[in-house]
């Protein structure tokens, strides 16, 4: 939803096949895609499987999800680990994120704090969910009729931080545009471009009087 609500209307994904997260993201996925009556192609869609990880995340293998997924402007990955294997493949290319290709992924792993970029990331609820799985473990041992009971948790989803925030605002003061604000959340050495369409030329956004300069207006 939140590629969405960005601007994205050609996202990809990259998921795993032999485990019950990978499809159930998957679903996660194309539900929203269709709540928002966006079409997705089955081709940008790249599947792997446990056993199949070294020949996948290969180079030939990496090669062969690039040229499925090159047109899309965001990809939604299985996890952090993927997505950096993905992204330092990307980049030997010369293909930044998030100048280039904007990505999300799940688990809020941190598994890289040698770079600027801070992957937005589903969060695991890694403690919280051993404690709740545990004391349900030991509800569920002391009671008779567990197997008649929903012992099932459902963690609200949540996401990091990232390096920075995007807002959209449709129909801006009743002029029919959108005014895209992007706000720099942490210090950092990356260069940030801004690219757009439009089919009128802005230099500010007339706000109360004022000039927003590096604004722009499109449609």
């Amino acid at each position: 939803r939140i590629l969405i609500q960005n601007g994205h209307r050609r996202i990809g994904g990259i998921f795993k096949y032999d485990d019950m997260q990978g499809i159930a993201r998957y679903k996660g996925f194309i539900q929203c895609m269709s709540d928002y009556g966006i079409k997705y192609d089955d081709d940008c869609i790249r599947w792997y499987s446990t056993r199949e990880m070294e020949d996948k995340f290969s180079k030939k293998g990496l090669a062969h999800i690039y040229r499925h997924t090159r047109d899309c402007t965001a990809l939604l990955i299985y996890n952090d680990e993927v997505a950096w294997v993905y992204l330092e493949f990307l980049e030997e290319r010369g293909i930044h994120v998030p100048e280039d290709l904007s990505v999300v992924s799940f688990d809020d792993a941190e598994l890289q704090d040698t770079t600027d970029i801070k992957l937005l990331s589903a969060i695991h609820p890694k403690n919280k969910l051993g404690r709740i799985t545990g004391n349900h473990l030991l509800r569920m041992m002391d009671d008779e009729n567990w197997q008649t009971k929903n012992y099932a948790y459902r963690f609200p989803a949540k996401l990091n931080d990232g390096n920075y925030n995007i807002t959209l605002k449709e129909n801006y003061k009743d002029t029919g545009r959108t005014l895209v604000t992007i706000q720099i959340k942490e210090p950092t050495t990356t260069g940030y471009q801004v690219s757009y369409q439009t089919s009128h030329d802005y230099d500010a956004i007339q706000d109360h009087g004022k000039n927003l300069l590096n604004s722009a207006a499109y449609e």
